[in-house]
């Protein structure tokens, strides 16, 4: 099966099952969370057991005898709960157990939706569980290769272990993994729409307000528009900001999208990206935003896998709106970079990369990269040139 395949985070997974009594894996639909619950893990784990509160008996039990729901499943290491966000009483009896016999490992919890959503959740878990995301398959797990071993301050390896004809194959079909293996582009179309479908008219409805039309229609501009902020969006579709924010925080609590703010010695405001590269160019995307969204969502994908928390993503604007795709900033380093669609470098690219270092100050180690449809990796007048599969 094309999706029956190793994911990068499963090592991270299993090393939080060893300290954390609870550990919850969340991410969008069809990103492979069940897939890892219920065949990879077990796979590992003699003693683990797969539920899914997709099955309403299962559901209902939880729902109305949560404590005694979790007590029918004694030998279970982990109990794997799938789809738990439909219980939301059952996070009660999750950290009851817990508090009763605090073992590490005891709980594996799948969910779609972001838990903290719920105030009561979040409290009731604080200090007992430890999250995972994950996200559709990156370049490198549709091709079955390993996590890469590039350096960490910028995920870039000086030789790429893939070709331009494998990205271009991935830009085109993207990493959700009932998807990325349909070779028929109508077919796969299709399928992207079932899911969307699902997404706005099934997994949102635990905010009684969404529109789902509305939110498609966001979708559709978070794709299309260079700058897709919130002013923008609600500017283009004659709606009220309140609303469109409103919609904006229920997709990314489904972790559809994904949110980039702005660095501090910027202009702008939150910019917003889809979670896979075939849905944005499903829904219109232009090259050089389907190339966007493949990169950030390497970036989340990779670091997530790695285990790493001390870093973040922004992006830069000046005052006159000339932008500087990405941010990517760690404790030790900061790295300014820029996305081409073809191969010319332009004065104002280097300039304003340039720019954004001096304003950093002499005292932060930082560095200029362009990443474009080069041959091979080179260095001119202080800027780091990568070609696309470098990012892989």
């Amino acid at each position: 099966m094309p999706h029956d395949r190793d994911r990068h985070v499963f090592e991270l997974i299993q090393k939080k099952l060893t300290f954390s009594p609870i550990v919850a894996i969340q991410g969008a639909r069809q990103t492979g969370k069940s897939f890892i619950g219920q065949i990879l893990l077990p796979q590992k784990v003699r003693t683990a057991r797969y539920i899914s509160l997709d099955e309403k008996v299962l559901r209902v039990a939880a729902q109305n005898s949560p404590d005694d729901f979790l007590l029918r499943y004694p030998d279970a290491k982990p109990l794997i709960i799938d789809e738990v966000q439909k219980s939301p009483d059952l996070f009660d009896a999750l950290k009851l157990s817990v508090d009763q016999k605090k073992v590490p490992g005891k709980y594996l919890i799948l969910g779609s939706t972001e838990f903290s959503r719920l105030t009561r959740i979040r409290e009731s878990l604080t200090g007992r569980m430890s999250r995972t995301r994950i996200f559709p398959f990156n370049v490198a797990e549709s091709m079955s290769l390993p996590l890469s071993a590039a350096p960490t301050r910028h995920l870039l390896s000086v030789q790429p272990r893939a070709n331009r004809e494998d990205l271009h194959r991935y830009l085109q079909s993207g990493g959700l993994p009932g998807v990325f293996a349909i070779r028929s582009s109508l077919e796969r179309e299709q399928a992207l729409a079932d899911i969307l479908d699902l997404i706005l008219f099934r997994d949102a409805r635990f905010v009684k307000s969404f529109d789902p039309e509305l939110g498609k229609d966001i979708l559709g501009l978070v794709a299309q528009l260079e700058s897709p902020q919130l002013s923008e969006i609600s500017s283009k579709l004659s709606r009220d900001s309140r609303v469109v924010k409103k919609h904006l925080e229920v997709l990314q609590e489904l972790f559809v999208l994904n949110r980039v703010d702005p660095h501090l010695l910027g202009a702008g405001k939150s910019r917003y990206y889809l979670y896979d590269c075939a849905l944005a160019a499903y829904l219109g995307a232009p090259h050089r935003r389907i190339l966007q969204t493949w990169f950030l969502n390497e970036q989340l994908s990779q670091r997530t896998s790695q285990g790493q928390l001390k870093w973040k993503i922004q992006y830069y604007s000046n005052p006159k709106g000339s932008t500087i795709d990405f941010i990517l900033q760690t404790e030790a380093h900061v790295c300014a970079l820029k996305i081409l669609e073809d191969a010319v470098v332009r004065k104002t690219d280097t300039l304003l990369l340039n720019h954004f270092v001096q304003k950093l100050g002499d005292g932060v180690p930082a560095s200029k990269v362009i990443v474009g449809p080069y041959p091979q990796s080179f260095q001119e007048h202080g800027v780091e040139y990568f070609p696309y599969e470098a990012v892989i």
